[in-house]
């Protein structure tokens, strides 16, 4: 069991973590876009130039199928082993997150995010499911007016997340009222 910084009144209420199985969603349009348009490039200029490559043209094309398809999977790949590093908590006045390994979208936060407003807790449901209960800003453009700009933090791909929503939902409150 992963040690989180908890105070002397607080107690663990829950510990889990991401699915880890491998996920080809809107992150893997990040790496097969310029995949797929490196194909189509090698295509057409084999189409175009194809007499002239002659032994070229079949390296050409199977060079860029490759680097192409890396560049679909890598994202994915890169996403999996993320949450497989990855420990969520809940106690009675916070959530944890906790990630190591290669790549680290979540900052090593040891305050945790203190529950205090039910408002702010939504439940996208799967399987998996996705607790969010968090905003983290990010730096908008320079000048001018912009929204304000930033990413959800929350448990992501968690298994049984209506039943711990419930739960974050009674702590968030009970927070509240101790406010």
């Amino acid at each position: 069991m992963t040690q989180w910084p908890m105070d002397p009144d607080e107690t663990l209420l829950w510990q889990g973590a991401p699915r880890g199985d491998l996920v080809f969603g809107a992150e893997a349009l990040a790496g097969a876009i310029p995949g797929g348009l490196l194909i189509a490039v090698a295509t057409g200029v084999v189409v175009a130039f194809g007499d002239r490559l002659g032994d070229l043209a079949v390296p050409l094309i199977g060079g860029a199928v490759v680097v192409g398809a890396i560049l679909t999977i890598l994202f994915p790949l890169l996403d999996q082993q993320a949450r497989r590093n990855t420990t969520y908590a809940l106690t009675t006045k916070r959530a944890f997150i906790r990630q190591t390994g290669l790549r680290n979208r979540v900052e090593q936060d040891d305050t945790g995010w203190v529950l205090h407003d039910p408002d702010k807790i939504r439940l996208v449901t799967g399987p998996p499911d996705t607790i969010y209960f968090a905003r983290r800003p990010t730096s908008g453009r320079k000048g001018g007016v912009a929204p304000p700009v930033g990413f959800d933090i929350g448990f992501r791909r968690i298994e049984n997340g209506a039943a711990l929503y419930q739960q974050m939902i009674g702590v968030a409150t009970t927070n509240q009222t101790a406010r």
